[in-house]
């Protein structure tokens, strides 16, 4: 369970996807670059992320409480 990045090292310009699996969550929050943090996600999903630079994204439960963290790293 948690959360995890299908490629955790990307090139400038490039995407990744997020994915998260978190059974007894009644939804979850995804926080970080390009993110709308105040949208509610389903427990179990994904979703596809461009990030600049090197950054850290974070899976949050419905009370804002920490699940899951990932970095992705934008390589040269």
């Amino acid at each position: 369970t948690g959360m995890w990045a299908e490629r955790e090292v990307i090139g400038p310009g490039e995407c990744t996807l997020l994915h998260w699996d978190v059974p007894d969550a009644e939804g979850v929050r995804v926080v970080g670059p390009g993110t709308d943090s105040s949208m509610i996600m389903p427990p179990r999903g994904d979703l596809e992320v461009c990030p600049e630079a090197t950054d850290w994204y974070e899976l949050k439960g419905l009370e804002w409480e920490n699940l899951s963290r990932v970095q992705v790293t934008v390589g040269e």
